[in-house]
């Protein structure tokens, strides 16, 4: 069981997982991803992604 049952909203956490709660918070994401997607070549997997924001990102690592 999670040490809190409901979330700051007051609304009662997912049973399996209760760290869902997006909304908690009023920090704004570092990263707002406007598409997103993955393709395998070979034993690999390509990334693919654009960003519409981003705030204090010091970039990606692979």
């Amino acid at each position: 069981m999670a040490p809190f049952d409901v979330d700051i909203d007051g609304e009662g956490r997912h049973a399996t997982f209760p760290y869902i709660g997006a909304d908690e918070t009023d920090f704004p994401l570092p990263v707002e991803l406007t598409s997103f997607t993955a393709s395998v070549i070979g034993s690999k997997v390509k990334l693919n992604w654009q960003t519409a924001t981003e705030i204090n990102n010091y970039g990606f690592e692979s």
